[in-house]
């Protein structure tokens, strides 16, 4: 009996697990556009959300990231060029300094 107990939180998981693989980033016009900016830029924090397909229910996960600009400004003294990884860094900076709510 236990056995099958196993065998079905394995398949259980595994779907999980295949589901996550096709989840991805947005990268629309109108996802972009979604994007409150005027308090990304005037209070330094950027809200994102992410649509999740769950298993019983679809839903919007909300982040908000704070102090993304400071990071940024510090990545980008003596007059370097914003690339992509300085934009990675600066999130994942502000991540790792607890500035992130969910």
């Amino acid at each position: 009996m236990s056995d099958s107990k196993n065998v079905k939180k394995e398949r259980d998981g595994q779907t999980r697990y295949q589901k996550r693989l096709k989840s991805r980033i947005g990268s629309s016009v109108r996802e972009m556009n979604s994007i409150n900016m005027d308090k990304f830029f005037k209070k330094n924090i950027l809200d994102i959300k992410i649509q999740v397909y769950g298993e019983t229910d679809n839903y919007l996960v909300s982040l908000s990231f704070g102090q993304i600009l400071d990071e940024l400004k510090t990545l980008l003294r003596d007059g370097k060029q914003l690339e992509l990884r300085d934009i990675v860094r600066a999130l994942t900076a502000s991540f790792n300094k607890d500035n992130v709510y969910i």
